[in-house]
């Protein structure tokens, strides 16, 4: 009779194992580095929630707008289309916003502060871009105040203020650069040529005043806490395939 007992408590044992087995699902993604294959329960997060988490911590693997906002010569300030930045960053607000990661604190926030680099970052290369047509588009961006007197008053006023500012950021990248003669002979070929107002404007604009106001945008740090908030989400992950160190 103590037999016919046990072996019944072991049938249920099993059949309750295999029950939790057949609901659970498994998802694959990959970090860029490693493949992975995760083991989760549908009645806690849905495929979809996994899915849009997913593209939730892609969205923050790179720059959230593509869209050129500086150049590296005179010739191709024309080329410069602010159609074209407002058009992207419509469509990528909309993808984000359109995101509906796992619903907790952690991911919600993620998506908040996303959303806060996009903003950010549409602000300041709008008002770059136009720059180099309009100075005044750099007037008034909010939180750039340093930024503005240093390099934007420059772009603003043109002529000699804007030379002495390409003079200024001459020096202060000659202090950082492996050949700073090297820098010296290509200022004096360009400061020699007829678009000598044009190879200031550029240079102010892209490794003075934008270098400066980068700094404001909110970048998210890839830390290694997302992977790991998203591999709590799972009740197993595996790693199947990593690429080796070159």
């Amino acid at each position: 009779m103590r037999f016919k007992r046990l072996f019944l408590s072991l049938l249920v044992l099993v059949a309750a194992s295999a029950g939790v087995s057949a609901q659970t699902r498994e998802f694959s993604w990959s970090d860029f580095v490693c493949d992975f294959k995760g083991t989760y329960d549908p009645a806690a997060v849905t495929e979809q929630q996994l899915t849009d988490t997913r593209a939730l911590i892609d969205f923050g693997m790179g720059l959230p707008l593509e869209t050129e906002h500086t150049v590296w010569d005179p010739s191709e300030i024309s080329r410069l289309d602010v159609n074209k930045l407002d058009a992207e960053y419509t469509q990528v607000r909309e993808k984000l916003m359109g995101l509906n990661p796992v619903p907790n604190e952690y991911f919600k926030t993620l998506k908040a502060r996303h959303l806060k680099v996009l903003e950010r970052s549409y602000e300041l290369k709008r008002a770059t871009l136009l720059a180099h047509t309009d100075g005044s588009a750099l007037e008034g961006v909010k939180d750039t105040e340093a930024c503005f007197t240093k390099w934007g008053k420059p772009v603003m006023a043109g002529g000699d203020p804007l030379l002495t500012a390409w003079k200024v950021l001459l020096e202060e990248q000659k202090t950082r650069n492996a050949s700073p003669e090297g820098l010296q002979t290509r200022f004096n070929q360009r400061y020699d040529s007829p678009e000598r107002g044009k190879w200031a404007l550029i240079e102010v604009l892209g490794f003075g005043w934008w270098n400066c106001v980068n700094s404001s945008i909110p970048y998210v740090d890839n830390d290694g806490t997302t992977e790991e908030e998203f591999a709590k989400l799972f009740v197993k992950v595996e790693s199947l395939e990593c690429d080796e160190p070159e």
